[in-house]
């Protein structure tokens, strides 16, 4: 975590935290402004992780994302929104709301911490997509976007190629998931 504070003046405090996975903070004002702002921003990072698993030494840490370590301790999240058919990973718990493309990252992410693949082939993305009650005509269309915002990786051309989620992808695949889990 990276935390700067200027406080030129008295009247006039900012503050800037950037936390490693990406996620930033700033607060401009005066100081009571500032800390309050930054106490709201930490007990915000702090809630999806305590009421998913309800335990009290969740609040120590300030990670939004969940790392390796926290991937392998989430498995019972990953494994209530998607179940596996053979190696195809597919989404039990549906929403309407749920595009194409965030339930592939949720489907990379499971994945990953519970069979500890790293790549996804795009062929059996496609088939866990259908599983799961969604349509994705050109899953490469669907996925650019999320190449372009460095939340995966592509590799291989045409039919061999596959995929493997990056830690921006995690992030938003866990949050995703923690939502659907709530409702």
């Amino acid at each position: 975590m990276a935390m700067s504070v200027n406080n030129n003046d008295n009247k006039k405090a900012k503050l800037r935290i950037k936390l490693p996975p990406g996620a930033e903070f700033e607060a401009e004002g005066s100081e009571d402004f500032v800390l309050n702002q930054k106490e709201a921003f930490l007990q915000a990072i702090r809630e999806p992780f305590s009421q998913a698993n309800n335990t009290e030494n969740q609040n120590a840490g300030l990670s939004i994302i969940p790392q390796e370590t926290a991937l392998n301790e989430a498995k019972s999240i990953w494994q209530a929104v998607v179940s596996f058919d053979k190696d195809i990973p597919y989404i039990i718990k549906k929403t309407s709301s749920l595009k194409p493309y965030e339930a592939a990252l949720i489907l990379m992410a499971a994945q990953r911490a519970v069979k500890n693949i790293e790549e996804l082939s795009a062929i059996n993305l496609s088939k866990g997509l259908k599983l799961s009650g969604l349509k994705a005509e050109r899953i490469d269309r669907e996925l650019s976007s999320l190449i372009k915002e460095n939340k995966i990786s592509a590799f291989g051309f045409k039919r061999s190629r596959s995929y493997k989620i990056n830690q921006k992808g995690i992030q938003d695949a866990y949050l995703k998931a923690l939502e659907i889990i709530k409702n």
